[in-house]
């Protein structure tokens, strides 16, 4: 993974003996605020410009703009996802919003699933993995329409 303090003489040392190379999107975020967007698309383009075979792994990177302008990278991940559950939002607005209905469906499935974990199903513990269950399979849909399959 490339880090910021690796300088340029680091990244090209990467560049060179790597096949595959990760860029943290946090990282350059907090390093270059409102302008990290245009210096991961900066960095991976350099890279893959450097190095045409390489795949770049966009590690944290969650921003659709950026995954849309980054197509030619291998991979991406995030973690948006358990906002949820962490901090109560889905999708930028309050999980509160999520309606009942869509918990209720996931209801099934979360049982099946805490049953195979042997945890003892509750009604906090159903709520709970399910607004994770609608909060991850909304993120995919939204994914999938920016880089393809998610499977």
């Amino acid at each position: 993974m490339f880090h910021i303090e690796d300088g340029q003489k680091g990244l090209d040392r990467l560049i060179e003996f790597s096949d595959y190379l990760a860029i943290g999107a946090p990282e350059l975020r907090r390093v270059k605020g409102k302008d990290y967007k245009e210096a991961v698309y900066r960095l991976a383009s350099y890279i893959k410009n450097r190095k045409p075979d390489i795949d770049i792994h966009l590690l944290g990177c969650t921003d659709k703009s950026v995954l849309n302008k980054c197509r030619f990278c291998a991979s991406a991940d995030s973690t948006s996802w358990e906002e949820v559950n962490r901090y109560g939002i889905c999708m930028g607005r309050e999980a509160r919003y999520l309606r009942e209905e869509s918990i209720e469906s996931a209801i099934p499935h979360i049982k099946k699933m805490l049953y195979y974990c042997h945890i003892k199903p509750t009604q906090k513990r159903v709520k709970y993995y399910g607004k994770f269950h609608i909060a991850a399979s909304l993120h995919k849909m939204l994914y999938e329409r920016c880089a393809g399959g998610q499977d």
